[in-house]
């Protein structure tokens, strides 16, 4: 299905490692810790041991809720590399598994999180002044029934203006778009026709010819003024204006150089330019053809390692969280599940319920699931799916003014065969899962198809993109070229959001999200309620099924999709 992937320019990477470290320093081996659970205040971390990595690179101590502090002075420098950070933002970056985390700068609370909300961009400033100095001291507690671990912890440093360049930003974008070229023009076919690639051996010389380019123009960056940073972010944005200019005109040449060899291919040589397309002028439109449709998430298991009174808790810190967060970002759809959720939220917070009713309503708001919970599927039986359908779906309606048309089962283990035929009786569309990308040896072959059910009924499908993620530009872009490659769809779908304990979206991730909707190398992103993404890939997709079916091919999955090895 495709070529082998050429390895990436030596160039291109050396200059992405380069600018990384002109905005990037590793901590991770400067923590010292302490043992000895007391307050933060006024603590001489010089008295504490420095704490070791293991050889994944972590911090860990014993399981059994066991509390260590750790701790680090941050001392800004003059410059990175020779790169000045004067009135850049400095964030620390950090990631770790513990039942319990909190973090203090300077003696104050600012942040927390637990085993699930499990990262944070800690802001230590929104303007760098040489010399200034923070003290960050970690709280951690371990879980009951596994170690606990600091997993990674780095600075960063950030323009403070979303719409200012800065060394990390260009990195990551030169690495998306190496990533493109490495790995998705390397993919010569495509598995549906429609989007198969003709002409394969005027586009391989392209490719090339592209590659040497990119290459040049990279190594046309003015290392000599890295000092001056005024100057030097000048040379970053002369390169990406190069770069641009490169990438717009591969459309007109690939097909200029691709016709005589298309000639017989019957029409389709336009397929040739499915994942790049003309930009145009602004920098804010993205050279990539397709786009990210987003949908904010919150997992949340109804029970699992905390009583059910803290369930309800985490719902209503959730879902108020959503809410303050759509004041300030109206584009922001969010999505949840469980019709019991809401229906205690409903009896004991009639003002929250109203509010969520109103953004229902204004389209801000999807309720998914199609049940009354997300349940355990391989164990129940049919009379009890029917009824988990039939509550689900008479509550929706009753509050909500409308059935529910997405089954929404993220972190369901498996799915018995007679569910297509139930699901579909009850007003279900769309069946959404991404549980089987947990399996860790067998891959389920298919991102979009048709379950077909014991009795004949299909309900069309969607392996998503896994729940709990942030906005990450480097792996959602990956995701995107490679959902386009193993679909044939342009378009992709990701669900930013803590998840497990609840939390959904965080203002880092939307300040984030928003920064990239700005670089034209980014895939263009916008919300989308799920039943309207599903709604589009289906009429895109269904025409294809047909067509591969009556070449022979077998695209509908006949079977009771489990997880397993």
């Amino acid at each position: 299905m495709s070529a082998s992937v050429p390895p990436a320019s030596n160039n291109i990477s050396e200059s992405i490692a380069k600018l990384r470290r002109l905005s990037r320093v590793e901590v991770q081996s400067g923590w010292r810790y302490s043992d000895c659970d007391s307050a933060v205040d006024y603590v001489n971390i010089c008295n504490w041991q420095v704490a070791e990595l293991n050889e994944k690179g972590h911090i860990a101590w014993p399981s059994g809720k066991q509390v260590l502090h750790l701790g680090q002075h941050f001392l800004i420098p003059n410059n990175l590399c020779g790169y000045p950070v004067t009135g850049l933002r400095l964030l620390l970056g950090l990631t770790w598994w513990a039942e319990d985390a909190q973090i203090f700068v300077n003696g104050e609370l600012v942040g927390q999180g637990d085993l699930f909300d499990c990262s944070d961009r800690v802001l230590l400033t929104d303007s760098a002044i040489p010399g200034d100095e923070f003290l960050v001291i970690l709280r951690l507690v371990s879980p009951g029934h596994d170690s606990g671990a600091l997993m990674r912890s780095i600075c960063l440093y950030e323009s403070a203006d979303s719409a200012c360049l800065d060394p990390g930003f260009v990195a990551d974008e030169l690495e998306i778009l190496q990533n493109f070229l490495t790995r998705n023009l390397a993919n010569l076919k495509f598995p549906y026709s429609s989007t198969e690639i003709v002409a394969r051996q005027g586009f391989v010389v392209k490719r090339e010819t592209l590659k040497s380019e990119i290459d040049r123009e990279v190594g046309l960056i003015d290392w000599s003024v890295l000092c001056d940073r005024q100057k030097f972010d000048l040379s970053l944005a002369v390169l990406r204006q190069n770069l641009l200019g490169c990438l717009r005109d591969v459309p007109r040449d690939l097909k200029d150089g691709t016709t005589e060899s298309a000639e017989n291919a019957e029409g389709r040589e336009k397929h040739l330019v499915f994942f790049i397309g003309d930009g145009g002028e602004k920098l804010s439109t993205s050279i990539y053809i397709g786009e990210i449709y987003l949908l904010g998430h919150a997992h949340l298991d109804l029970a699992w390692l905390w009583p059910i009174e803290e369930t309800w808790l985490a719902a209503e810190r959730t879902f108020e969280s959503v809410l303050k967060l759509q004041s300030e970002f109206p584009d922001l759809i969010f999505c949840h599940s469980t019709p019991a959720l809401y229906a205690w939220i409903e009896e004991h917070r009639p003002d929250l319920f109203t509010a969520i009713k109103q953004q229902v309503a204004a389209g801000l708001w999807e309720v998914v699931g199609g049940m009354w919970v997300e349940p355990d599927l391989n164990l129940i039986s049919a009379e009890s799916m029917v009824r988990q359908v039939f509550y689900g779906q008479r509550y929706s309606q009753e509050k909500f003014g409308e059935l529910m048309r997405v089954v929404w089962l993220p972190d369901t283990f498996g799915f018995g065969w007679q569910l297509p035929q139930i699901l579909r009786a009850g007003g279900l569309d769309y069946f959404v899962t991404q549980k089987l990308r947990w399996n860790d040896t067998t891959e389920f072959p298919y991102g979009v198809f048709l379950w077909e059910g014991l009795d004949g009924t299909k309900i069309f499908s969607m392996m998503s993109a896994a729940i709990g993620e942030g906005i990450e530009s480097v792996k959602m872009a990956n995701y995107t070229f490679d959902w386009q490659f193993k679909t044939g769809l342009q378009s992709a779908f990701w669900l930013p959001g803590v998840g497990d304990h609840g939390g959904g979206p965080t203002r880092d991730m939307l300040e984030v999200m928003k920064r990239w909707e700005m670089s034209p190398f980014f895939p263009s992103l916008q919300f989308a309620k799920a039943v309207d993404y599903l709604s589009l890939i289906e009429s895109q997709f269904l025409p294809e099924i047909l067509q591969s079916e009556s070449a022979g091919a077998d695209v509908t999955w006949k079977n009771q999709p489990i997880l397993k090895q």
